[in-house]
């Protein structure tokens, strides 16, 4: 009998609206009612992968002899250790019907190019082959968190901005796959408990 496929479940925002926390605490939830549940992220830290390799060039340029790189060229690298995790880890995933929970999806890379300022045309262009090799799993569900204010205590560059692009893109994308935005200024309780909700509906479908 062939597994059915496993549930994508992507969670997505700017810096600072609380994405790492949420995604770890559902992950836990969905553990208590789910077989096989798995937590990963973009670009990804872990050791032994481009992810964590280009994670630590966008935080740290100076480590390798970088003095800078173009908007275009960082989410060029983004994209790539997009495509080998997707590739290595969560299709394989996905298809031995693992519930996979996702801490960024492309939308990132759109909204933080659009913001830096790269050409709409190329960012397509990278999102197109990034969504190649995502074929043919698309989110279950995309949850993107809102904040009135960033929960870091140093300001993020543009958040406004970033929001601002988030929320255009969940209205183009809402008919693509099921997206809900789901506010995080009060406790994380109250933010999971509507999440679980969200997924109840959802995954019933």
């Amino acid at each position: 009998m062939n597994t059915l496929p496993g549930r994508l479940i992507v969670i997505e925002g700017p810096d600072g609206v609380g994405k790492t926390r949420i995604a770890r605490d559902l992950v836990n939830i969905l553990a208590t009612k789910l077989r096989h549940v798995a937590s990963l992220s973009f670009p990804g830290r872990e050791p032994g992968t481009l992810g964590s390799l280009v994670y630590s060039l966008h935080h740290g340029l100076e480590a390798f002899d970088l003095t800078a790189i173009t908007p275009a060229a960082l989410q060029t690298l983004h994209i790539a250790a997009h495509l080998d995790a997707i590739e290595t880890r969560i299709k394989p995933l996905l298809d031995q019907g693992t519930t996979v929970v996702l801490d960024r999806f492309w939308w990132s890379t759109l909204v933080y190019g659009t913001v830096a300022g790269i050409e709409q045309a190329t960012l397509r262009h990278l999102i197109a082959a990034e969504n190649t090799v995502w074929h043919p799993h698309v989110p279950s569900c995309l949850i993107l968190l809102d904040r009135q204010s960033s929960l870091r205590s140093e300001p993020v560059r543009d958040w406004d901005k970033l929001k601002a692009a988030y929320a255009r893109l969940a209205k183009e994308e809402q008919f693509s796959f099921p997206v809900h935005r789901v506010c995080n200024d009060g406790e994380p309780t109250e933010t999971l408990d509507n999440i679980c909700q969200i997924l109840a509906e959802d995954l019933a479908n």
